[in-house]
């Protein structure tokens, strides 16, 4: 045998164990970046197309070999005929192009791949494969396979014109190297330019120099190491805040839900009363609360009137809410006294609140015009305040909330009221309110204002009162809902 026969097929046999390396290498470290898809798949066609070109070479050569060298010829072309894209997608990773030339010139490529496949198993375009004295092999390769060739050496050509462009011969050396030797190497093969094996020994070079490159880049490169741990951290904050934002417009969604049924169930209208003036009015919060006002008039002469503040938030407190008002309109026709009625609601609900540990305050009012009184009840709700003659009082009532306790017993309290008295009842939204100087309305500015404004028509008092409210807190956030009714005796 020549002695070129044997160096080319160990330069052959070279190449295919460093590319396999390689690829081991490769996959093991990742593959953690694009860089390493696309060179492990450079690195699986030079196998291909090394393996095969030495099981042609061994066919053509030694004697009793029954195999078809055309075959192994044919799978050695189809791995040459794919290099030039993944080369070109290799370079790409480090040194980008526009996106839109990217794709283009990857579908361009994709497409003449396909018809190079077909080409080639269809025989149109090797045939002849034939031995060489000097130890190589000859075939012959269709004007098609030749323009084909030349399509996959745009690519190859390409890749090299990305690194000359950013000057890689100062950046990225080993890069520009092996890019460099591949593709001399393989115009080299395709046109047999040499009978010697430079294009095996050169093949094997650029691979160790490209795998090189990436091994740098992925194991010894303390930078790219610490790149990949902000990576990752970025994308867990990134995961964080999407999941975030997901929960934010959930509660958001909720939110608007659980306000409108609020609003729904809010009285748009106020009744009317031969003996008193009612007038009421909610100022929603930034988070939905579960304040409520209520009325209900059973009989002729007769009014009840309930202001309550459900605890929670949101939806769970909206329905909450709506059931102690639907409660409490169904169960005020069957009693004249508020005291029981806050009874027969505790009794109702306590199981429900209880079970879900939620509660509610309400203050329930009992109008009877024929004896111009009025009876109070109250369940946990700010004692409702008394204006008379320019003074104010508390109607001193008190009791648990709806839910604290399943046999609470809630006590009525009578009081006449004359012509001119105003009574105010409060959700605790109000007294609790805070400025931007973290500073509470508190009960005495509540008592004060009212004073003023006390002898002012039910709904003249009710406007002015929110006014103050507003202006007291400015552009701090409300974080509690404020309710207020007032009761006029004419």
């Amino acid at each position: 045998m020549p002695t070129y026969f044997w160096l080319s097929q160990s330069a052959n046999l070279l190449t295919s164990i460093t590319a396999m390396a390689a690829l081991l290498l490769v996959l093991w470290v990742g593959p953690r970046r694009w860089s390493n898809r696309s060179f492990a798949l450079f690195l699986a066609t030079i196998i291909i197309w090394m393996a095969a070109s030495f099981m042609v070479r061994l066919v053509l050569y030694v004697p009793g070999l029954n195999s078809d060298p055309l075959a192994f010829l044919e799978w050695a072309t189809v791995g040459f005929s794919s290099k030039g894209l993944p080369l070109f997608w290799f370079i790409h990773t480090f040194y980008p192009i526009r996106r839109r030339a990217f794709w283009t010139l990857s579908i361009l490529g994709g497409l003449e791949l396909i018809a190079i496949q077909v080409l080639l198993f269809s025989g149109q375009i090797v045939s002849d494969p034939r031995p060489i004295l000097d130890g190589t092999y000859g075939y012959t390769i269709s004007p098609v396979g030749y323009w084909l060739s030349l399509g996959m050496f745009v690519f190859e050509f390409i890749a090299l014109g990305i690194l000359l462009r950013y000057a890689a011969w100062r950046t990225s050396r080993a890069l520009f190297i092996g890019t460099l030797l591949i593709v001399v190497c393989s115009v080299a093969t395709v046109l047999q330019l040499t009978p010697f094996p430079f294009q095996t020994y050169g093949m094997a070079i650029g691979t160790l120099f490209l795998a090189y490159e990436v091994l740098q880049q992925q194991l010894f490169n303390p930078m790219l190491i610490h790149n990949q741990r902000l990576e990752l951290e970025v994308a867990q904050r990134t995961a964080e805040l999407r999941s975030t934002l997901a929960e934010r417009e959930r509660v958001q969604s909720e939110l608007r839900v659980a306000r409108m049924i609020q609003m729904s169930l809010l009285p748009q209208a106020m009744p009317e009363h031969a003996a008193f003036e009612i007038f009421a009015q909610s100022l929603p919060a930034e988070e939905v609360g579960g304040d409520f006002f209520s009325f209900h008039q059973p009989s002729v002469g007769r009014l009840s009137l309930a202001v309550g503040d459900v605890s929670g938030k949101g939806v769970p407190a909206a329905i909450l809410m709506a059931l102690t008002i639907n409660s409490f309109e169904t169960l005020a026709s069957s009693t004249a006294d508020p005291g029981q009625l806050l009874g027969d609601l505790n009794t109702l609900l306590s199981p429900r609140m209880q079970s879900n540990r939620m509660n509610a305050a309400v203050l329930c009012v009992m109008l009877d015009s024929a004896q111009r009184q009025i009876k109070v009840a109250n369940a946990g709700l700010i004692a409702p305040l008394l204006w008379r003659a320019g003074d104010v009082s508390y109607i001193d009532s008190q009791g648990l909330p709806l839910g604290a306790r399943a046999a609470e017993v809630y006590q009525s309290i009578g009081v006449s009221l004359q012509p001119g008295d105003r009574l105010l009842l409060i959700s605790d939204g109000a007294v609790e309110a805070m400025n931007e100087r973290r500073e509470m309305f508190g009960f005495d500015r509540l008592e004060q204002v009212f004073a003023v404004l006390g002898a002012q028509p039910a709904s003249t008092i009710v406007a002015a009162l929110l006014v103050e409210l507003t202006l007291f807190t400015g552009a701090a956030p409300r974080h509690d809902d404020i309710t207020v009714m007032l009761i006029a005796a004419c």
